[in-house]
């Protein structure tokens, strides 16, 4: 995935200010993002309806970054 279609995917959700996807993986070799928004309630709402989303034969988990 390249972080304009995960900017244009989370777009539908409120506005972000910026998508970033880095070239590493996880520990368990999973791979990443970050999607920033405007204001939390954007973020909250996206965390919402994309959670546990399937795309492409996997799902998405989103959450707050810790």
């Amino acid at each position: 995935m390249h972080w304009r279609w995960l900017k244009k995917l989370f777009g539908y959700h409120g506005k972000v200010i910026d998508a970033f996807i880095p070239n590493k993986r996880s520990i368990s070799s999973k791979r990443f993002g970050f999607v920033r928004y405007a204001n939390m309630y954007d973020a909250n709402r996206a965390i919402n309806r994309i959670n546990k989303f399937w795309l492409m034969r996997s799902h998405i988990d989103v959450n707050l970054l810790r």
